[in-house]
């Protein structure tokens, strides 16, 4: 077992933060699973990530993930934490990176339950504090974009783009990404044998609805 200078594990002192983010997290409404503390509010699934090293708050509307699942699987997401931790969800905004409050390189007297405890308040208040500015900045979930800076976002944006029945939108930016050679990423074996990619699905989900539309059209 890892230990450092001053005497206690890491993993020790690993378990001491963690119950101590707990039981300070759930004072503000934050529930835990691992390195994961989120909440639910005005529309968005709101978490914060303990890296160890450091803590992020992150923010996603909440339809997103859904929106994704229903597409793919044909069924929600659940249990709710995988929005956070998930291998096949859309991607977050970072808003806020904050000094970790007990580094593993910290010494002993740090790692008291009441003082650890405490520590973690302190972060929480402001997390609070940082989500009304945003919640304020942004009250309408529907209406909230993940700006395209990393490779994953794409996933968030379609998802935007579908929300809003923008799905000739939709179909052009995939065309546009398998031209660049950026096909989906994600791939599923069918039933059948084939195998779809994540673009296959959303394709396909756009292509019923225009279809839909376009039958509605017909009609009347």
């Amino acid at each position: 077992m890892r230990k450092n200078k001053s005497g206690l594990s890491n993993v020790v002192k690993e378990k001491i933060s963690k119950e101590a983010r707990r039981k300070a997290a759930v004072k503000y409404g934050f529930k835990q699973s691992g390195d994961v503390n989120w909440i639910t509010k005005d529309g968005y699934f709101i978490h914060v990530m303990d890296f160890l090293w450091d803590i992020e708050l992150r923010v996603k509307p909440l339809y997103t993930d859904d929106l994704l699942w229903r597409i793919v699987f044909n069924k929600g997401i659940r249990p709710m934490s995988l929005r956070a931790n998930g291998s096949f969800v859309t991607h977050d905004k970072c808003l806020k990176i904050y000094q970790h409050p007990l580094r593993l390189d910290k010494d002993d007297s740090v790692f008291t339950e009441e003082n650890a405890i405490s520590l973690w308040d302190d972060v929480f208040r402001t997390v609070v504090a940082d989500v009304e500015v945003f919640l304020n900045d942004n009250p309408e979930a529907d209406d909230f974009q993940i700006e395209r800076t990393r490779r994953g976002d794409q996933l968030a944006i379609l998802m935007y783009l579908c929300h809003h029945g923008k799905y000739h939108e939709v179909i052009r930016f995939i065309e546009e990404a398998r031209a660049e050679g950026n096909d989906g990423c994600t791939v599923f074996q069918m039933p059948d044998g084939t195998a779809k990619n994540v673009y296959d699905f959303i394709l396909d989900f756009c292509e019923r609805k225009t279809e839909g539309a376009k039958n509605l059209l017909d009609v009347h």
